[in-house]
């Protein structure tokens, strides 16, 4: 049986860095579980939705400045239960870093 592609366009590292979100005067906490050159993985109790465009400031351990990015929702698992959905979160695209 052959082993499905990867559709991603850069290789993504395992972190886990606390990341502030805001969208339209709504603040958001979550963590960053994986990320690569052109996106990340955020774990969060209320995911954005489909297309949301937000702004975010990561916190990377060891570096002196938080990074600022623009980014996109390219999937988020909103709908369903807790139970269901683990971990719940979005996955998001840099639009300007």
């Amino acid at each position: 049986m052959p082993v499905p592609q990867e559709k991603r366009s850069y290789p993504r590292t395992e972190v886990r860095w606390p990341v502030a979100m805001e969208i339209a005067q709504e603040s958001l906490t979550g963590a960053i579980e994986d990320v690569s050159l052109g996106g990340a993985f955020i774990r969060c109790r209320n995911p954005l939705k489909l297309n949301d465009v937000f702004a975010m400031v990561i916190n990377v351990p060891d570096v002196d400045s938080p990074i600022e990015i623009i980014a996109e929702v390219i999937w988020s698992n909103i709908h369903g239960s807790d139970d269901r959905i683990k971990p719940r979160g979005m996955g998001v695209k840099f639009k300007d870093i």
